[in-house]
This record gives structure tokens, C-alpha cells and sequence, in this order.
């Protein structure tokens, strides 16, 4: 899956990617909790403007002084809504790239929305 932004939504992935250099210890804990707890192996941030009935959110970010709001999700319940159909699961789960490494987020714009994979940094990998 390819990131579907385009160079007029860099401002977008620049914001995303400053809330990211705050909140990466998080999401990278809650992914391995989420994958521990056998909930998922796929573990899904939505970064989004305005609320959408997505995932849920994830409280200690109320906190911080962030770009955009947050929610934790996974494959599961993306599929649950449709939003990957189940024909197309297995193409999701081979791009999704690996969960100890990268965060995988879902970006809500007014305009567009698609899958963007952040690094994590390689000190805090396990």
C-alpha cells in the first residue's frame, strides 16, 4: 500500500511527524501491548483534525499539546467497518511493515486519508 498524500499535503506529514518526535515512546509501548495481549498483530494510530468513530483514544495524549488527536486501532476492526475490505486483507498485511520497527498511522483529512509508516528510532527497538 502506498502512502496516498500528496506534496501539497506535506504540511500534514511535517505535523505528523513533529507530534511524533513527542509521542513515539507511547505508541511504541501500547503496540507491544497490543500484540503481547493477543488483541493484534496489527496495531493501527489514526492521526486525525476532527473526531471520527475510529478507534479509541488514547487518553495520556488529552495531555500534551499535539497537532492532531489520536486514536488506537487495529486490522481487525478496520475490517469490522469495512474500511479494508476482506478481500484486500492480505494485501494490507503484506505491506504493513514490521510493528516493533514502525508505527503504522491511518491520516484523516478533510481532503484524503491513507496509511503512512513512521519509523521508530533504532535505540528504542527492542
Amino acid at each position: 500500500m502506498e502512502e496516498v498524500f500528496t506534496e501539497h499535503t506535506s504540511p500534514v506529514l511535517e505535523k505528523l511527524h513533529e507530534d511524533f518526535g513527542t509521542i513515539h515512546p507511547f505508541l511504541l509501548k501500547l503496540s507491544k501491548e497490543l500484540r503481547d495481549e493477543r488483541i493484534s498483530k496489527y496495531p493501527i494510530y489514526i492521526a486525525q483534525m476532527q473526531s471520527v468513530d475510529l478507534g479509541r483514544p488514547i487518553p495520556i495524549f488529552e495531555q500534551l499539546t499535539l497537532h492532531y488527536h489520536y486514536n488506537a486501532s487495529f486490522l481487525e476492526e478496520f475490517v469490522k467497518k469495512d474500511i479494508i475490505p476482506m478481500a484486500k486483507v492480505n494485501i494490507f498485511r503484506e505491506a504493513y511493515k514490521h510493528p516493533e520497527k514502525y508505527a503504522c498511522f491511518f491520516m484523516v483529512t478533510p481532503l484524503e486519508a491513507g496509511f503512512i509508516y513512521i519509523p521508530y528510532r533504532e535505540s528504542e527497538v527492542e
